[in-house]
């Protein structure tokens, strides 16, 4: 059996993103999630200037896809749910 994700929206009891799809890797969730919070993020430089999700990455250090989702999930309270396909 394979691992898949969801990713569960905590605001919102009960119900998934994307209508319950499956991402096949946390790369995958990292992935949505930036693009799905592009469009209302709010994140700065040190000079206050705006800055897209992957902007913000870069600017501010962050490397990996685990630190990446991490600040995602946060971002839009968001869960990780592993299930076997």
């Amino acid at each position: 059996m394979k691992t898949v994700y969801l990713i569960k929206d905590c605001q919102n009891e009960g119900r998934y993103f994307a209508d319950g799809a499956r991402f096949g890797s946390k790369k995958e969730v990292m992935e949505q999630l930036a693009s799905y919070h592009d469009n209302d993020f709010t994140g700065c430089d040190d000079k206050d200037n705006e800055l897209s999700v992957e902007q913000y990455f870069r600017f501010w250090g962050y490397k990996t896809v685990q630190d990446k989702l991490d600040f995602l999930l946060d971002h839009g309270c968001w869960e990780i749910e592993k299930v076997k396909a």
